[in-house]
C-alpha cells in the first residue's frame, strides 16, 4: 500500500545524530476506519537527537503513536534504541 510505503519513508528518513539499524513491520490491523500499522524501529544514537526526532513524529501530519522505547547505553556510540511504534492510516474510501 503506498501509505505504508510513506510512512516508512517518513519514519526511516536521514536525522542528524542518528543511525537506522533496522525497522521491521507487522501487518495491518483493520480498525474501523483507519487500519494500524505496528513497527518496530532500532536506532543508534544521542539522547538529544532521540528527542528532536520524538517532536519530529509528534509534529508528523501523521498519526503515529509511540507505543514504548528502550534505550540502553553503549560504550561510546551513545544509545542503542528499540521504538514500538504504531502509525494509524486512513483505509481507502473512509471519510
Amino acid at each position: 500500500e503506498k501509505e505504508v510505503s510513506n510512512v516508512l519513508m517518513e519514519l526511516s528518513s536521514s536525522r542528524p545524530g542518528l543511525t537506522l539499524v533496522a525497522i521491521q513491520t507487522s501487518p495491518l490491523e483493520s480498525k474501523g476506519e483507519y487500519s494500524r500499522l505496528p513497527l518496530v524501529l532500532q536506532l543508534r544514537g544521542g539522547f538529544q537527537s532521540l528527542g528532536a526526532y520524538l517532536v519530529s513524529i509528534e509534529n508528523s501530519r501523521r498519526l503515529i503513536g509511540v507505543e514504548n522505547i528502550n534505550l540502553v547505553k553503549e560504550d561510546s556510540a551513545g544509545l542503542s534504541i528499540r521504538m514500538e511504534l504504531s502509525a494509524y492510516l486512513m483505509k481507502e474510501g473512509a471519510v
